[in-house]
Formats: C-alpha cells, sequence, structure tokens
C-alpha cells in the first residue's frame, strides 16, 4: 500500500472506529458531531479503497451503493464482517498509540507519567478509590489510566502495566500474580431484612443479579455451596437479571433489585462500609485471576517498581 493510498483511507478511519464499536452508523454520527449519511459516505469510501466488506450489508454485485446505504441506515441488524473486526483491532491499537503519542507531545518531553490499562469495573470499583492514598504516599508517581474490555498490546500502545483478568500466559509481556478471585453474594442490609438470608430452598432465580459475561457464575457458585441439582432447575438462576459489568449488577443490588453474584474484591470495601451485606457466607473460589502484566521496557522505571510495590500491597489487604 502506497503512502497516498494510506492517506486516502485515512479520514475514513475515526467514522470506521466510532461505527464498528457503536455498531450504529447513527451513534457514530452523534459522537462525532456529524450527519449519517456522513458516515455511511466514509465507510463506503473505506470499503472501496480496501477492496473489502467491513460491514454486513456490503453492496453486493449487482446490487446499488444506495440500497446499501438505505439497510444500514435503517437496518437493526449491522454487524462487522470478519475482515471488519479484524481490521478494527488494528484501527483500535493505532488510535490508542496516536492519542498517547499525542499527550507525549503536549507534555513536550519524554513521558515522565505511567500508563496503566485496567477492566472497567475493576479500574472503578477498586483501583481508583485507592488513587488518594497512591498520591499521598507516592506524591512523584504521575499515574495515567484508561479503562477497556478488551486485551490492549502494551507494546504497540506505549502501555507501562496493565490489570488483567486471566491466567496469566499472555505472549510479550511479563506477568505477575496480584489477587485470587473469589466470587461472593452480596445485597442491601434492607433486601435481607426483607428477604432474609439466601436459602437453597426456596431460591427465587428472578432476584439473582448477574453479569452476562459470566452467565454461569450463579449456577457454579450455588453448586460449589452445596445446592443439589433440582434446586438448580427449580431455581433457573441464569434466567435472573443479566447487566453488562460487575459495576451495573451492583448498581441493580443498590437499588433492592435482587442478590448480585460478584468478585469479592470489588464489593469489600462497600461490605465493610455497610452498604452491602453477605447473603450468604459461601466464598467460590475462581479458575482465573488477577495479574500484573507488563512490557521488558517498564522493569527499568524506579517508579514502576513502586507502583508495583504498591499496588500488591493494596491487593493483599482487598478481601474481607
Amino acid at each position: 500500500m502506497t503512502s497516498s493510498y494510506a492517506l486516502g483511507c485515512w479520514n475514513a478511519l475515526v467514522p470506521f472506529e466510532a461505527a464498528a464499536r457503536n455498531l450504529s452508523f447513527t451513534k457514530a454520527a452523534k459522537e462525532l458531531c456529524v450527519t449519517q449519511g456522513a458516515i455511511s459516505r466514509q465507510i463506503k469510501r473505506l470499503e472501496d479503497s480496501l477492496g473489502v466488506a467491513l460491514f454486513r450489508g456490503a453492496r453486493r454485485p449487482g446490487q446499488s451503493p444506495s440500497s446499501d446505504v438505505g439497510r444500514r441506515r435503517n437496518g437493526t441488524s449491522l454487524a462487522l464482517t470478519p475482515a471488519g473486526q479484524s481490521f478494527y483491532q488494528q484501527v483500535r491499537v493505532a488510535l490508542d498509540a496516536i492519542e498517547l503519542g499525542v499527550q507525549q507531545l503536549e507534555a513536550n518531553e519524554t513521558p515522565a507519567f505511567l500508563t496503566l490499562t485496567t477492566l472497567w469495573t475493576l479500574g472503578m470499583k477498586w483501583l481508583i478509590p485507592r488513587i488518594p492514598e497512591l498520591q499521598q504516599q507516592h506524591p512523584d508517581i504521575d499515574l495515567r489510566i484508561s479503562t477497556s474490555e478488551r486485551l490492549v498490546d502494551l507494546q504497540q500502545a506505549q502501555v507501562d502495566v496493565a490489570l488483567r483478568y486471566g491466567t496469566g500466559d499472555w505472549p510479550g509481556v511479563h506477568s505477575e500474580l496480584l489477587m485470587h478471585e473469589h466470587m461472593i453474594a452480596v445485597c442491601t442490609p434492607d433486601f435481607l431484612r426483607a428477604h432474609g438470608q439466601l436459602r437453597f430452598d426456596r431460591l427465587d432465580g428472578k432476584a439473582l443479579l448477574h453479569n452476562v459475561e459470566r452467565a454461569g457464575a450463579w449456577n457454579s457458585w450455588l453448586r460449589s455451596a452445596g445446592a443439589s441439582a433440582d434446586t438448580l432447575s427449580a431455581a433457573q438462576p441464569s434466567k435472573g437479571r443479566g447487566l453488562r459489568h460487575f459495576f451495573m449488577t451492583l448498581e441493580a443490588a443498590r437499588q433492592h433489585l435482587g442478590i448480585a453474584i460478584v468478585p469479592e474484591f470489588i464489593v469489600a470495601d462497600d461490605v465493610r462500609q455497610g452498604i452491602f451485606v453477605l447473603a450468604h457466607p459461601h466464598r467460590e473460589p475462581s479458575a482465573k485471576s488477577y495479574y500484573l502484566a507488563y512490557p521488558e521496557r517498564s522493569r527499568t522505571r524506579e517508579d514502576f517498581h513502586t507502583l508495583r510495590t504498591w499496588l500488591k500491597e493494596q491487593a493483599a489487604a482487598a478481601t474481607l
């Protein structure tokens, strides 16, 4: 691909990323403050330049361009093709790197800050509330935090450290165990007073809140707590209210909508403060854990080692 060819595609990359992330031309247009038609034209120009369909519903031989654009504007089944999904991941990494580069240029110096990426709930419920303590103990550390549910390429995105969930075997980076995960069931004190402690002989599946990314969490927890197959079949816990993230699951529980199954560490502070209580004493160990992941270059930085030690100290105190 020549540089002029690449430049011809460049203006369409940001609209493509917004449309791919939202799976909606309408939402992408609102986000970028342009018309929906402008998004459609940019996507079509990009697809024509690349010679591949990036979204399902792309024009086929014998179909007019206008019919394709109209279908994508008005349809509700916008989705990425396999090629579009692969291209989206590459574009996202490139835009992350550009954003970081802009930050570095604005600072007009080699970055004196550390960049950390983490999962949304882990960042919101565990890391961010502890930042004031980090600033007090280590005021020289300038920590920039971003959140993402995707696996960020630490090398290409120039990220210094990541908090990841998994088994610790990611290629190209060092990883160290931060903390094991245990799943617990929590609700508000008011919900507990109204409904009593969770009991297997009167289990209401509709009151069991869960993260849709962990749809089997309740079944797994109940089995490990000793619930019978008949109890699981009758309660059908997987049909309870499902939400997109753990922080949303906790918010639903905060509104007294039921009992949330969540990792212990993200709710431990709220339990200590009396916002939530245990609906049942059982703690189920998870197969995966939380890790510090970092590229080789981070090991040369003193501030990284300070942050690493501090994170491990915080993790050691994260359980009830």
